[in-house]
């Protein structure tokens, strides 16, 4: 049996690399602190890794975990026998990120238009009190 903290961090075949997972007791819902065994590590699809795995709680619970980690980042894990799901956020690309650059440097180009356009006009003020004295 493998020791599951030997199979992290994993490294995907795209550069991803993802970290140990926290395993909670089903029981007490703290965190296991101790080290889990790996049962079984499937590879099958190059994108996704299958991992069952144990651990003892010191509440004196046998916890099973399984599963099943993307290299999108999303990952599955099964609880009561129902596979619950959960989705990596998408990082921004492309178009959008120049559009919400393009946008900023916009809204300082303006700020500094209007800082600039006060300058000049208490300028002027100054210019025409300085002439009646």
């Amino acid at each position: 049996m493998l020791n599951f903290d030997s199979l992290f961090p994993y490294r995907f075949d795209n550069g991803l690399t993802i970290g140990r997972p926290v395993l909670t007791c089903a029981f007490c819902l703290r965190k296991i602190q101790g080290a889990a065994e790996t049962q079984r590590v499937s590879n099958l699809i190059p994108s996704v890794v299958d991992i069952w795995a144990e651990a003892s709680c010191p509440c004196g619970m046998r916890n099973q975990f399984r599963m099943r980690l993307r290299d999108d980042g999303s990952y599955s894990y099964q609880k009561e026998n129902k596979w619950h799901e959960r989705i990596a956020p998408r990082p921004q690309k492309g178009l959008v990120v120049h559009l919400k650059a393009v946008w900023s440097l916009l809204i300082i180009l303006f700020s500094c238009l209007k800082v600039l356009f006060w300058v000049r006009k208490m300028r002027r003020m100054l210019a025409k009190q300085n002439k009646r004295r």
